[in-house]
């Protein structure tokens, strides 16, 4: 149904779609929203894993986005009786808090290189730009996927290369 463009808000797979991107956004807005209360935390461990929690955030509103369209933005937890009045925010609005919070956040991350082997895997600055890359490919704005593919490709914000076999993968 969702090839043919016949589905509805009532398929299994819609109702996922938004109930765990709303749940992730919740988990990333409680983790911003009390990451202070944390005692005698390393300051730049906090600064990482709050644009960490930030990239998350901003992921889950770009898969919400293109898959509903207008959705509601939620920048922080809201409380009950705000939660039944939220609306929601144009598609042009939320495109616009991603790419903000991703361009804001990218030079908060480390490069891949710079993470310990038991931490490879973590949100990267390079990651960040191959995100932006593909927000962009999505709204065809080529020039942007350009600048961020070069800064992957130039070693700018890590070092990626392609995998040597294809055979290989």
């Amino acid at each position: 149904s969702i090839a043919s463009g016949t589905y509805d808000a009532s398929l299994g797979r819609m109702q996922a779609e938004w109930d765990d991107r709303y749940g992730g956004i919740k988990t990333t807005n409680l983790i911003l929203a009390n990451i202070d209360r944390v005692p005698d935390m390393n300051e730049t461990t906090k600064a990482r894993m709050i644009a960490e929690a930030r990239f998350l955030r901003a992921w889950q509103h770009f898969y919400l986005m293109t898959w509903f369209g207008d959705i509601p933005l939620l920048e922080t937890d809201p409380s009950i009786e705000e939660a039944q009045t939220i609306t929601r925010t144009p598609r042009a609005e939320v495109l616009q808090f991603v790419i903000a919070e991703l361009t804001d956040i990218m030079n908060d991350l480390p490069v891949k290189s710079d993470y310990a082997e038991e931490e490879k895997g973590k949100i990267s600055r390079g990651a960040v730009a191959a995100f932006l890359a593909r927000i962009h490919l999505y709204e065809g704005n080529w020039s942007q996927v350009a600048t961020y593919c070069e800064m992957l490709m130039n070693g700018s914000v890590g070092d990626y290369a392609l995998f040597d076999s294809y055979s290989g993968l």
